[in-house]
């Protein structure tokens, strides 16, 4: 009677457990062609790391040059020799709050950031969009807040059929030495703003206290994942610095260490 049973339920544990291991099987190669899509914050760090080696390109934010829009100091053999360097990404900073207050259309700026932009795609090279020397502080962010969105808005539709993967803005260059809550209000608003536009981008942020790593580390998180959070690392001062005159800080114009 035992041997009858067992040898009735064995057959069938034989069967569902071949049912298991095909499920299994399936699965796997289910997995394989069609992979479950990225989170937000895998699509942030895998963009973050196709950045890979970049560099900066200084153009648009010379504000102490009058000329700057009707010369073209970036050549096509710059962006060969960036490319054969092995550079992957461009980052573009451009100084839109200057362009406004002087009554410059920004259809004109943005005209240049085209040209880098079609290097860019040539070269293969990834372009980082910059919002440079910002009027930003304590007093002024409620006033100086919508006109970066504002910004903001008309460069997201400028650029809302460029891919994501190519692309990237950073929402504004080193934040100035303000309170980081005010900081972080401001950020997160001209975030919900971009995002009403263009919910793919991948945005660029950093911390108060020009991009200060330290206060970044102290820093909470927006509540957007698609986001790369950046710092800039400057010490020793002097060093990084020398033979530079920044604000007036005392020894900034020191021409440097003599290394033996």
């Amino acid at each position: 009677m035992e041997n009858t049973t067992l040898k009735n339920t064995f057959p069938k544990l034989l069967t569902n457990l071949l049912i298991i291991i095909l499920i299994i099987i399936m699965q796997r190669v289910n997995a394989k062609s069609n992979p479950p899509p990225l989170t937000q914050r895998q699509t942030a760090f895998k963009r973050a790391k196709s950045l890979d080696n970049g560099i900066s390109i200084s153009w648009l934010e010379q504000t102490w040059n009058k000329d700057i829009l009707s010369i073209k100091p970036i050549k096509n053999t710059d962006f060969e020799l960036i490319k054969k360097l092995g550079f992957k990404s461009i980052r573009l900073p451009v100084a839109f709050a200057y362009f406004e207050t002087n009554k410059i259309m920004v259809e004109k700026v943005f005209t240049h950031i085209d040209e880098v932009l079609e290097q860019c795609n040539t070269y293969g090279l990834k372009l980082i969009i910059d919002y440079h020397y910002g009027n930003l502080n304590d007093s002024n962010y409620l006033t100086e807040t919508p006109k970066i969105i504002n910004q903001w808005l008309k460069l997201t539709k400028r650029y809302i059929r460029e891919s994501p993967e190519k692309v990237f803005f950073e929402l504004y260059n080193e934040p100035p030495h303000m309170n980081p809550k005010v900081w972080k209000d401001a950020a997160y608003n001209i975030v919900t703003a971009i995002r009403k536009v263009d919910k793919k981008r991948t945005l660029i942020v950093g911390a108060s206290n020009f991009n200060s790593i330290y206060e970044l580390s102290r820093t909470e998180r927006l509540a957007d994942e698609n986001i790369i959070y950046t710092f800039h690392f400057y010490e020793p001062f002097f060093f990084t610095h020398q033979g530079a005159r920044l604000g007036g800080q005392p020894g900034s114009n020191h021409r440097g260490a003599v290394l033996l």
